[in-house]
């Protein structure tokens, strides 16, 4: 009996979901195209980021996989911004370059894997597929409680449903000023004007440290993911946050929305 290929094998488990790729040479989105259509996945093309940023505010992309990260200003967390569901957004960078500056580069601006170019078309379904399973896994196993916090300014306590801890007078400044500017990031320089003091605006790293112990009394509240640094741009908070100031101007209270 003549035993079926490993193709055969592979096309046999046949799956689903919307992939987009985006990648300068025609020819190998071609190739991927074709590949991903013959595992069962729908497909889009893009040859440049503004292509790109299109698909993904009109599609719900499952998979982006991306040639050229440092073309995109901002790093490629900002396709997740475009997504209407960017928190489930996988995006794979691929690069010729197999230098592991070019790796590490692409996972600091938001990327959750990296492949080094040239690659086998079936080899990236593969990737594609486990990284599906996975993130699909994880969300039936542990769906995050939404995040739910409320901060008094004057007597500088944060409270969760079940935690409270108090912030020190620079600690609630701070969270104030990123609540502020919920959907903007805060450089170094703009952190440190907001808290004062001649000794933090003559030493920027004392910002990252303010930062760092912030984070820490979020973490008792489990929100320590509620800063995010942004690169080359500095502190913000998550995109997903819906904030509402008290009409006395004391009191905000803050959630996620995913």
């Amino acid at each position: 009996t003549r035993r079926p290929t490993r193709l055969a094998l592979i096309m046999g488990r046949r799956t689903s979901g919307l992939v987009l790729f985006v990648d300068p040479d025609e020819d190998a989105l071609r190739a991927n195209k074709v590949a991903a259509e013959l595992y069962g996945f729908q497909v889009e093309a893009a040859q440049d980021p503004q292509a790109a940023s299109h698909v993904l505010r009109h599609r719900s992309v499952d998979v982006a996989v991306v040639d050229g990260a440092d073309r995109y200003e901002g790093g490629l967390g900002q396709l997740r911004a475009l997504h209407p569901s960017g928190h489930g957004l996988i995006i794979i960078a691929a690069a010729v370059s197999a230098d592991p500056g070019a790796a590490i580069t692409a996972f600091e601006q938001g990327a959750d894997a990296f492949v080094v170019k040239p690659y086998a078309a079936t080899a990236m379904i593969a990737r594609i597929r486990a990284m599906l399973r996975r993130r699909d896994l994880t969300a039936r196993v542990r769906a995050p409680a939404a995040l739910e916090l409320s901060f008094d300014a004057v007597s500088g306590v944060l409270n969760s449903a079940t935690e409270r801890v108090t912030l020190t007078s620079i600690e609630g400044r701070l969270l104030w000023s990123l609540l502020s500017r919920p959907d903007q990031a805060f450089s170094r320089h703009e952190i440190s004007e907001v808290v004062g003091g001649d000794a933090v605006r003559s030493d920027l790293r004392s910002t990252d440290q303010m930062i760092s112990r912030l984070r820490e009394k979020l973490g008792r509240l489990k929100a320590r993911n509620l800063i995010l640094t942004r690169r080359k741009a500095g502190y913000a908070l998550r995109d997903d946050l819906q904030v509402h100031f008290d009409p006395g101007g004391s009191a905000v209270k803050f959630r996620s929305t995913s």
